[in-house]
């Protein structure tokens, strides 16, 4: 069996690896309660996870980094937790299809803050990160500064073509765990003093966090607390934002979504489900990732003989947990239900649905101003994604094919919610579209009550005039006004991954952007979980021969959606 700290290397060995057995699983735990020797504090969350407008929470996400044009991504993840310590896993996900490109486990003690900056790498042309930051993690910060990984994109791409879909993307910071207060001492720490800063500085104990990488420690309820973990509480928030290196003028806040499990009686913040798992290339038993995951290429099949049909993409320990990884409730695991995660992935859906999307744009001539839109869909993955390399037999019911392919959720859909089907997506080259129908035009003001839509004035491109809008990619980037000054694929932020144009008829204002989800519950549309922000610069006349250049970026306006979460 495989193991290597140096998970980051994505897929590298995927080739002989065996199924491990069911002990060699990431795992999600319900707390029994009360914390003891042998026990988690009680896990109190109800069914659904849901936003906290306040930032903090037990899951983060940030819908854009960038280091295209010039752009450096920087962010820090804190854990406002004064008591607790926690386990944190960070991924990286390509604006493409949302492939791993990059992904590790992260230890913050409590009051702690961690801090890195993603720039691109100027020999590999991949986005890297870069880090002085002595919190602990897995694997070490001499492996962790490093480029990302391209392990999981298509095969057949160049080299410059895969660093390209590592330079865009979005990221997800999930609390795994709680590590609290023990008994334990700086002479013989266990893993609350093995990750606690002690005169500013982690000790990161080598033969605790090695216990870590072995998943038949952390198996059930009592191994894991003898650890020295507990269910994980509130607490975790993250900040992000992009300065362009090329001009330091130029640089925007880049506002996270926080992510909170909450009693289902009060609505208050509760404790989740401990979702650890090792940061480590084991391979993941077919049966134990589909009661982890809802990712279609991470969970396997049924042949019609009854037998097991491995993923399209062997499931592997670093890729635990993800979003989808049932957080919330006491219901047993399952591949079905309330307990399953299409449950989970259904319900996040909702929290972050909405209707339409506004925000305001300015590219006005006279100041050189530029606006870009961004949106993310960090919840898709779980519902339609994109298989490089076509479906396995069995898998769909039919013989391999050649890919790329849109590959859809097989579970039973989850009390109706269906956000992404075949119905309202559809493969462009390498890339899934989500299509907001003919219904759900792109609406432009100007400052003064003036407005034309889609089909009227407003064009998107590339296509037609009458083509509704479509976000292709996971986070799709939309350039407003491209024109001499700003040519199409040349907005603010440089995005090329899956870059669009609009065109308007004014030069600056605001848009309105329907975004109807694919089913209606109770007369209501169910929406799309969009997020994203507005990104806009401008040229100033130059101050005592100093650049006065400006930038600013407003997080979406959205009209949730009225459909209740199940």
């Amino acid at each position: 069996m495989k193991k290597n700290l140096l998970s980051l290397s994505i897929g590298a060995a995927v080739a002989g690896l065996t199924l491990a057995g069911a002990a060699n699983a990431a795992v999600s735990i319900s707390g029994t309660g009360p914390l003891s020797a042998n026990t988690f504090t009680a896990t109190t969350a109800g069914a659904t996870l849901e936003l906290n407008p306040g930032g903090i929470g037990h899951i983060g996400v940030i819908p854009y980094f960038s280091t295209q044009n010039g752009n450096q991504t920087l962010f820090s993840i804190t854990n406002s937790d004064t008591v607790n310590g926690k386990a944190v896993k960070v991924r990286f996900r390509s604006a493409a299809n949302s492939d791993d490109i990059f992904d590790f486990t992260l230890f913050l003690s409590p009051g702690d803050i961690w801090t890195a900056n993603i720039s691109r790498d100027p020999t590999t042309g991949t986005s890297r990160l870069v880090t002085t930051d002595n919190s602990c993690t897995l694997p070490g910060i001499a492996a962790l500064n490093r480029g990302f990984v391209d392990a999981r994109l298509p095969a057949g791409f160049t080299a410059a073509q895969k660093a390209e879909w590592t330079r865009e993307g979005y990221v997800e910071v999930l609390t795994m765990a709680d590590i609290p207060p023990t008994a334990g001492t700086a002479a013989a720490p266990d893993l609350y003093y093995a990750t606690k800063h002690v005169g500013g500085v982690a000790p990161c104990t080598d033969s605790v966090l090695s216990k870590l990488t072995v998943p038949a420690n952390f198996a059930d309820e009592a191994s894991a607390r003898a650890l020295g973990f507990d269910t994980p509480s509130t607490g975790l928030y993250t900040n992000a934002f992009i300065i362009n290196t090329a001009n330091a003028f130029l640089s925007w806040s880049n506002e996270s979504t926080a992510v909170q499990a909450v009693t289902a009686a009060t609505g208050v913040a509760a404790r989740g489900r401990f979702v650890f798992a090792a940061q480590t290339n084991d391979a993941v038993q077919t049966t134990a990732a589909n009661l982890l995951t809802a990712d279609p290429l991470l969970v396997g099949g049924f042949s019609t003989n009854g037998g097991v049909v491995a993923a399209t993409v062997p499931p592997l320990e670093f890729d635990f947990p993800d979003l989808s990884t049932p957080y919330t409730g006491t219901a047993p695991l399952a591949t079905t239900g309330t307990g399953s995660p299409a449950a989970q992935a259904t319900r996040l859906s909702g929290s972050l649905a909405t209707t339409s999307v506004k925000n305001d744009y300015s590219t006005l001539a006279a100041i050189g101003s530029k606006t870009d839109f961004t949106f993310s869909l960090p919840t898709r993955r779980y519902h339609a994604v994109v298989s490089y390399v076509g479906a396995p037999n069995g898998i769909g019911g039919g013989a391999p094919v050649a890919g790329p392919i849109a590959v859809y959720s097989t579970a039973p859909t989850f009390t109706g919610r269906t956000f992404f089907i075949a119905s309202n997506t559809s493969l462009q080259g390498n890339l899934l579209c989500v299509n907001t129908g003919s219904a759900a035009p792109v609406t432009a003001f100007d400052r003064s009550e003036r407005t034309v839509t889609t089909g009227n004035g407003a064009v998107v491109s590339p296509g037609t005039g009458t083509a509704p809008l479509s976000f292709c990619g996971e986070v799709s980037v939309l350039t407003i006004n491209g024109n001499a000054s700003n040519p199409a694929g040349n907005g603010v932020l440089g995005a090329a991954v899956a870059a669009k144009d609009v065109f308007t008829s004014y030069q600056e204002g605001w848009l309105t952007i329907a975004t109807p989800g694919p089913f209606v519950d109770a007369g209501n549309a169910g929406g799309l979980p969009v997020l994203g922000s507005a990104y806009t610069s401008a040229i100033g006349s130059p101050a005592n021969g100093v650049s006065t250049n400006y930038s600013w970026a407003f997080k979406h306006k959205t009209t949730p959606s009225l459909v209740a979460n199940p």
